[in-house]
């Protein structure tokens, strides 16, 4: 995929800086495994915790990710959106973070972009969650409050999520 799009913006003046960002997970039976470069973001929230599994490629990421910085100096540095990693955007080498998570029924995981987390504080993440958690919101449910609140808060830049609960079997309605 780097190769594609660096040869592509190659080729062509007007996109020759493009880049991407991208998370991806594969749920397979009972684990989580992820890929990602940039600052597109994986996060899981498990018995009233949030984790970010994800971390941002940036200096600023790394430095918040080691303990450095708090969120609130994370959010309001400067060069928060200047990345050392990208898909494209011609960016010599491409190391992406790869991992995995065990699943555990009533994990919620969170897949989004960059422009979800800009109007959003791992707080609020977190207060969407344990609401779902109280009121046994849906997946889809979840997914366009947090899209909303993130609207309301940054504006409609770059906002794509997938909200994902991991759950046992199929459970049936009664029948009367």
């Amino acid at each position: 995929l780097h190769s594609h799009v660096q040869n592509y913006a190659a080729t062509r003046p007007a996109v020759s800086s493009m880049g991407a960002t991208v998370v991806c997970g594969l749920f397979c039976h009972r684990e989580l495994h992820f890929g990602h470069v940039g600052d597109s973001r994986l996060y899981r929230f498990r018995r009233g915790r949030l984790d970010q599994l994800t971390q941002d490629h940036s200096i600023i990421g790394r430095l918040y990710h080691e303990g450095k910085i708090n969120e609130m100096e994370a959010r309001t540095n400067p060069r928060r959106n200047i990345l050392s990693q990208a898909i494209g955007a011609r960016c010599q080498f491409v190391h992406p973070q790869v991992g995995s998570s065990n699943l555990e029924n009533g994990d919620w995981f969170m897949i989004c972009s960059d422009g979800i987390v800009d109007g959003l504080w791992n707080k609020q993440i977190e207060e969407e969650f344990l609401m779902a958690e109280v009121t046994r919101a849906s997946p889809s449910d979840v997914a366009e409050n947090l899209l909303n609140r993130a609207y309301e808060a940054a504006g409609k830049d770059d906002t794509t999520l997938f909200v994902i609960k991991a759950g046992g079997s199929a459970q049936k309605e009664p029948v009367n």
